[in-house]
């Protein structure tokens, strides 16, 4: 299985497993492919290592001495929220797997770890990564270009909305239009066409929920909205995001969330193509 690569920044990796010969393994697999990695064998020291180096990924083994590898994830949930976390069990059960899950883990591999299996969660684990990079540097991005505008040339914020409303009116959906028509990729255009919309629903906002609506959903969760518009069953979702179907879930659970729907009662893919809709009429 091909190995994806880091971008520019270098991926730091936390293994903790009690096995010698594991760590020793993970080290020589990951230093080869360019990564910064680090292992200890016990959930004190992990936690040590993860304050000073706040690891990316963590590849965390669920029978550790002292603390239980569940139990580190936990912790390491609250200082370390954004990174991906690999659960390693030595049992294949269900309800092992099924409570990584619910306690936030990306992916469940159960020993002996098969090559391609653990690239495989490796690659996915990094693709994530690197989506929330680019969010959170486009976020910066967007935000002093709007603070900038507005201090410099003292423009209500609704003019402003109306300005960038005509410029994606003008260049950016005739270039979305453009690069639709000659692409064969059904993905591609599908994810092109799910944007132009979304731009549709966004900019009609007073300002305030420009930018709130912005900066709450990721790019993992768009392309779930997406899916979602198109009927997309969670199994459906779960393959085409290469995730578990419990973290599709939970995804949809933030989404809900973020959008004001939690305990009103309405499905997420009702909501959802009705505000597509209204923006097409």
């Amino acid at each position: 299985m091909k190995i994806v690569r880091s971008d520019s920044k270098v991926t730091r990796i936390l293994v903790v497993d009690d096995d010698e010969l594991i760590l020793c393994m993970y080290k020589d697999f990951f230093d080869e492919i360019g990564c910064e990695i680090y292992a200890c064998s016990d959930g004190e020291s992990a936690l040590d290592i993860a304050e000073k180096f706040k690891p990316d990924i963590f590849i965390i083994d669920m029978r550790l001495p002292g603390i239980s590898g569940l139990e580190l994830m936990k912790k390491m949930r609250v200082t370390s929220p954004d990174a991906e976390y690999i659960v390693i069990s030595g049992f294949g059960r269900l309800d092992d797997s099924i409570v990584s899950f619910r306690e936030g883990a990306a992916d469940f591999l159960t020993k002996p770890i098969q090559l391609d299996d653990m690239v495989r969660a490796y690659n996915n684990a990094l693709k994530r990564t690197q989506a929330r990079r680019m969010e959170a540097v486009s976020k910066k991005v967007v935000r002093k270009y709007v603070e900038g505008v507005m201090n410099s040339q003292g423009l209500e914020m609704d003019h402003l909305i109306e300005s960038i409303n005509e410029k994606i009116n003008k260049m950016i959906h005739p270039q979305i239009d453009m690069i639709i028509s000659n692409t064969k990729n059904k993905e591609t255009i599908e994810d092109l066409t799910f944007l132009k919309k979304l731009l549709s629903a966004i900019l009609p906002f007073s300002s305030t929920q420009f930018l709130s609506l912005y900066e709450k959903l990721t790019p993992v969760e768009i392309r779930l909205c997406n899916l979602i518009c198109q009927w997309k069953s969670t199994q459906e979702i779960s393959e085409a995001l290469n995730m578990s179907v419990y973290t599709v879930y939970d995804h949809q659970k933030r989404i809900r969330m973020k959008l004001g729907l939690t305990g009103q009662g309405k499905s997420l893919g009702s909501y959802l193509r009705s505000r597509m809709n209204s923006n097409n009429k």
